[in-house]
């Protein structure tokens, strides 16, 4: 760092972006905001919100004796250890080339880790690997996402392999993969939505009051993720990563995101360690786990064990087995307790539906449907008289 008259400023390229809202973004609250240069060959950073505060009061050109005085007397805090660990912070930044001296700035350069690309937030960040909302060179709104780690590279690039072959049916479109020897980035169409339990909550409340027009809606957002689902198994592809998060949510239709898990596994390189959600494990993958042994390659019947559990959430608002924070007890309970039953409500609205989801949620892979699509033909064979609503077009 430069001598105390020095005045800093954020590179041309270089700067704070804010993470999504809470839930989203940032999953385990650890930090609202990562800091990022472009043509760095290193990752956007998280950072928590003391370090943003401290580092946003460059955006105006200031001496970092003058940023960190103004820091420490707005938070009321002079210890010397407070001043020493700012001075510390802002010494990283200018280190790895974020703040520099005032007029030094430039202008943004053409190559990098987003180069043609213009980044307009941070969507999620972990260790390894961002996502963010951007526009590519044409303009075109996408999803940037970018990897370092072994594992985060590797699934990067099998979904770079998996995207096309799928051909824009039920997922985004790929629009630019650019591997790498140190970061992979992988550019996508930007997909507007809302994840399933989003869509489904307004429905439950009205389906529980008694709604019968509440709860075919449910039953037709059902149907779609069901459909897109069956599209991706015609296509002889896995998704291997069934959860809230991956499902987008528009209307009538649902897009299917994130295919670094899926199979068949394309890429020539090792395949990376198989990550699940809990709350979506199936009970091979629990039972795995219990035993610590190697995790099993993600099945259709798998994928279908798991999207049983979010349309038992979707119908309900509710979990399909009790909740506990204990993982090693939840992974038990998914490997050998059988599913809680369904509230009245829903079987008065559906008599059939429990059978369904509970074969669906069959423990033994082999007693759960054969495929998807027999599966969505005994939800809609039994969907009730009441229920006139025109049936979505099955693969």
């Amino acid at each position: 760092m430069g001598d105390s008259t020095t005045v800093y400023e954020f590179a041309a390229d270089a700067g704070i972006a804010r993470l999504a809202p809470a839930g989203t973004g940032d999953p385990d609250g650890v930090g609202g905001h990562v800091v990022f240069r472009h043509s760095a060959r290193w990752l956007p950073q998280r950072i928590d919100h003391e370090a943003a505060d401290l580092l946003s009061r460059f955006t105006v050109p200031r001496t970092a004796d003058e940023v960190i005085s103004a820091y420490c007397h707005d938070r009321g805090e002079q210890a010397a250890a407070v001043v020493d660990d700012a001075r510390q912070v802002v010494a990283v930044m200018v280190g790895r080339g974020v703040l520099v001296a005032q007029g030094q700035s430039g202008s943004p350069p053409a190559v990098g880790w987003a180069s043609g690309y213009r980044t307009l937030r941070c969507v999620r960040s972990t260790d390894d690997a961002e996502v963010w909302e951007a526009t590519g060179p044409d303009g075109e709104h996408v999803a940037l996402k970018i990897a370092a780690g072994d594992d985060d590279v590797a699934m990067l690039h099998q979904e770079a392999m998996i995207l096309p072959r799928l051909n824009g049916v039920a997922v985004p479109r790929l629009v630019e993969w650019r591997p790498g020897p140190d970061l992979c980035l992988l550019a996508t169409q930007w997909t507007q939505g809302i994840s399933p339990d989003a869509a489904a909550a307004p429905l439950i409340d009205q389906a529980r009051a008694g709604s019968a027009a509440a709860f075919t809606a449910l039953l037709d957002l059902a149907l779609s993720i069901l459909d897109a689902y069956i599209a991706l198994h015609a296509a002889d592809v896995v998704h291997g990563d069934v959860h809230q998060g991956n499902i987008l949510v528009a209307g009538t239709t649902a897009t299917l995101v994130d295919f670094g898990q899926a199979r068949p596994w394309l890429p020539p390189m090792l395949v990376p360690t198989r990550r699940v959600e809990p709350g979506y494990a199936e009970p091979e993958f629990a039972t795995a786990m219990l035993h610590r042994h190697p995790s099993p390659h993600p099945s259709a019947a798998s994928d279908q064990y798991s999207l049983a559990t979010l349309l038992y959430g979707l119908f309900t608002g509710s979990r399909y087995l009790p909740h506990t924070t204990n993982l090693r007890d939840w992974l038990h309970r998914v490997a050998h307790q059988p599913p809680d039953p369904l509230p009245d409500w829903t079987r008065r609205h559906h008599p059939a539906l429990e059978t369904v989801l509970h074969r669906a949620l069959a423990k033994n892979p082999t007693d759960r449907y054969p495929t998807l699509a027999q599966l969505r033909h005994d939800l809609v064979a039994a969907r009730p008289v009441h229920d006139s609503a025109p049936q979505v077009r099955c693969w």
